[in-house]
C-alpha cells in the first residue's frame, strides 16, 4: 500500500511539472488578459451552449489546466491552448449543428 501511495504522488508531482512547464511556455497576445480558469461559456471547440444562450446563469466549471485568454466582446478562445478568438456566433452554430448530427434518430 504504501508502495502504490508512493507512486500516485510520485505520478501526481510529475504532472504537475509537466503543465507548469507547458503552461510556461504559453502567453496570451499583448493585447489580452490572460485568465486563470476556463470562462464558464467553455471555448468554441467544447462550447457550453446553455451558458451562452443565457439559458442558466449556473457555472460549475472548475479551474481546468490550460491557458485562457480574453476575448474582444462576441468572441471566444478556439480551445484550452489555441488562444485564437473566435466569433461566438458561428462557435453555437457549429455546436447547434454537431448536436443535430449526433441527436437520437438522426442519420449520422
Amino acid at each position: 500500500m504504501v508502495s502504490q501511495n508512493f507512486n500516485v504522488f510520485h505520478l501526481s508531482m510529475m504532472c504537475g511539472i509537466l503543465i507548469l512547464l507547458i503552461r510556461g511556455s504559453l502567453t496570451c497576445p499583448d493585447d489580452r488578459r490572460e485568465q486563470d480558469c476556463r470562462p464558464c461559456e467553455g471555448t468554441c471547440d467544447d462550447i457550453n451552449l446553455a451558458i451562452v444562450k443565457h439559458e442558466t446563469e449556473a457555472c460549475t466549471t472548475e479551474c481546468l489546466v490550460g491557458l485562457f485568454c480574453e476575448c474582444e466582446e462576441g468572441f471566444m478562445q478556439k480551445s484550452d491552448f489555441d488562444t485564437t478568438c473566435m466569433n461566438k456566433t458561428e462557435c453555437i452554430e457549429a455546436a447547434e449543428a454537431k448536436l443535430q448530427t449526433t441527436a437520437p434518430g438522426s442519420l449520422d
